[in-house]
Formats: structure tokens, C-alpha cells, sequence
């Protein structure tokens, strides 16, 4: 399955998007190859780019006042990413990113995702949802005693 087909596939089970509207969302992304060990963007860099991972795994980490990497979490296959701040308000990156497998990425630019929020209302709504949908598999499940 190519990497549009991917996006795709992920707009049908996740949203309520027509076949068309589907395919206009789909036209502003481009594919990007990512290789193993290869940085997406590094601290300091501005990276105004939503991205989706078709295929791959990209990790997500600061360096401490120590020089040692920490890693904030993994980016799997077919979710979105994006340094919010930066492709927001265009300021520098806090955090760098990079890639553990090779990988395939479908992008999508400040000004394009802007289009899109003005053509289709709906699209703020699902990067809102996709945002929160990121935010909690960042955390980690716990397991609660037996409730008594």
C-alpha cells in the first residue's frame, strides 16, 4: 500500500470524511524519506510541518544541561507528529527528532495546513482530536489497585 493510501485509509477509520474530502486533504501532503538514524529537525531548528508516519518509527528527544539524551517518546506508524510551538508561532525547536527505522513520512506545510483550515473547518477539528489523541499515548497506563 503507497503512503497516500495509508493517510487515507487512517481519514476512513477516524473521521466521518468523504471519499472527496478525504482526497483534498490527502493533495497537500508530501512524501518524505526519512533513513535510520537520520534527524527530522534538531533543536534550534523552526520546523513548520505537520507530519504523518506511513511507515517507521521516529523518536523524540532533548539533550539535558548534561549533554545525555532523553527521549520524550516514539513516534509508531500511522500517526501524526508535529513541534506544535514551532508550527504554530514559528519559534525554535526545543526538542529533536529522528529517525530509529527507515521511514516514510507524508508532510504537510504552515501554509497548506492553513488552506485546509480555511476550505474545510472540520480539519482544525481533527488535528485538535489527533492532538489530544498523541498527548495521551504519551502517558502511560497505570494500573489501579482492585477497587474494594
Amino acid at each position: 500500500m503507497n503512503s497516500t493510501a495509508i493517510l487515507s485509509a487512517y481519514f476512513k477509520r477516524k473521521s466521518n470524511l468523504t471519499d472527496d474530502e478525504t482526497d483534498m486533504i490527502c493533495s497537500y501532503f508530501r512524501e518524505e524519506s526519512l533513513a535510520r538514524e537520520e534527524n527530522l529537525f534538531r533543536e534550534g531548528d523552526r520546523y513548520k510541518k505537520i507530519a504523518f508516519v506511513a511507515k517507521g518509527i521516529l523518536r523524540v528527544y532533548f539533550t539535558d544541561n548534561y549533554g545525555e539524551e532523553i527521549v520524550k517518546n516514539f513516534v509508531e506508524d500511522e500517526n501524526f507528529f508535529s513541534d506544535t510551538e514551532s508550527f504554530d508561532k514559528n519559534s525554535p525547536s526545543v526538542l529533536n527528532v529522528s529517525a530509529v527505522t527507515d521511514c516514510i513520512l507524508l508532510t504537510l506545510s504552515k501554509p497548506d495546513a492553513d488552506i485546509l483550515a480555511d476550505r474545510m473547518p472540520q480539519w482544525a477539528y481533527l488535528m485538535k482530536m489527533g492532538t489530544m489523541q498523541a498527548m495521551n499515548d504519551m502517558i502511560p497506563e497505570t494500573k489501579l489497585p482492585p477497587h474494594r
